[in-house]
């Protein structure tokens, strides 16, 4: 969900609260507010939650009584463990957080802390993994020891993330393309087990750059995969 959408749900939810009932959040009918859930699926990590190093990201945050009516969120307080590892970057109507560190800033380790959400006697706690960065546009070549040694130029993919996994888009090679890729610590994962692909290459300290072998098919296919960040 990109900010623009995010802020302008929260602020109609926000608005129907505060001015009157809305058909789809009428705030009116909250008894006594029983659970807290994060709604974004895109930062949802498991039962955790991951957020790219840098990038605001807005918070869809739900209040829900025992009967499921809409509860308002406005006055829900965050707190984390780390206080120094997650930016609130917006505290009110939204909640906007950004990581602001990753694994490579950590040397291969990947920074989780706990954030504690609370409205009245009400909590909910989710573990927050901060991920590298890596949506965007990347040059791609993809080299085949015995069949494209001089490696295929796929040209210009782009990557769309969510959390740690990314989607391919303006990309042709299907064995790849229709499966996530996923950041896992410093390095940059996709895996295809119907096929036996399996590519994890290092990210570069720069994140501007990763690359490494892969393979499939049980070592039929081997070769080398080179990502350079465009924009």
């Amino acid at each position: 969900m990109t900010r623009m959408y995010a802020t302008l749900a929260l602020t109609l939810l926000a608005a129907c609260g505060n001015s009157g009932p809305d058909p789809l959040h009428d705030y009116s009918k909250c008894g006594t507010p029983a659970s807290i859930a994060v709604a974004n699926a895109d930062v949802h990590d498991g039962d955790a939650l991951a957020l790219p190093k840098g990038v605001e990201t807005d918070l869809v945050i739900e209040v829900k009584d025992d009967e499921g009516d809409w509860c308002d969120p406005t006055d829900l307080e965050l707190a984390f463990d780390d206080a120094d590892q997650i930016e609130i970057v917006e505290d009110g109507e939204a909640k906007v957080l950004k990581a602001r560190y990753d694994a490579i800033d950590l040397g291969g380790t990947e920074p989780s802390t706990t954030m504690h959400a609370s409205l009245g006697g009400l909590h909910a706690s989710w573990t927050v993994a901060s991920v590298v960065a890596l949506g965007g546009v990347w040059d791609v070549t993809i080299t085949e020891y015995t069949r494209f040694p001089d490696g295929y130029p796929f040209g210009e993919v782009t990557f769309t993330q969510r959390g740690r996994r990314m989607a391919w888009e303006d990309c042709t090679l299907s064995l790849v393309c229709e499966e996530e890729a996923v950041i896992r610590g410093g390095d940059f994962t996709v895996e295809a087990p119907d096929v036996g692909l399996m590519l994890s290459v290092p990210i570069s300290p720069g994140r501007d750059r990763f690359e490494g072998p892969w393979s499939a098919m049980d070592g039929d296919y081997e070769g080398d995969f080179i990502a350079i960040r465009v924009e």
